[in-house]
């Protein structure tokens, strides 16, 4: 997994020998301050997709069809979990 940020290019290769899954999080004009995209721009790319993450990008894709009222704010809240799960996953890394 990893963090692509706004006015860089990024090439994707799939394996065609076998069936592939990818998914990913858009967070809408983030408000993050300084220190923390200049932490993100430092972690090791990519990361392996740990099955913490895995069961966070389920959930989040769970909430994409749920009738709760308040799933909106629970993507929101999830996209920040997953944001510092990945930060620490890669401080990890180093």
């Amino acid at each position: 997994m990893g963090v692509l940020f706004p006015g860089h290019e990024e090439r994707f290769v799939f394996a065609e020998e076998c069936e592939t899954w990818h998914s990913w999080l858009h967070v809408f004009h983030p408000q993050f301050p300084g220190k923390l995209l200049t932490r993100l721009k430092q972690l090791p790319w990519p990361l392996p997709l740990s099955p913490a993450m895995s069961d966070l990008t389920h959930e989040a894709l769970m909430l994409r069809h749920s009738p709760l009222p308040t799933a909106d704010e629970l993507l929101k809240a999830l996209a920040i979990q997953m944001i510092w799960r990945y930060i620490g996953e890669g401080d990890d890394c180093k």
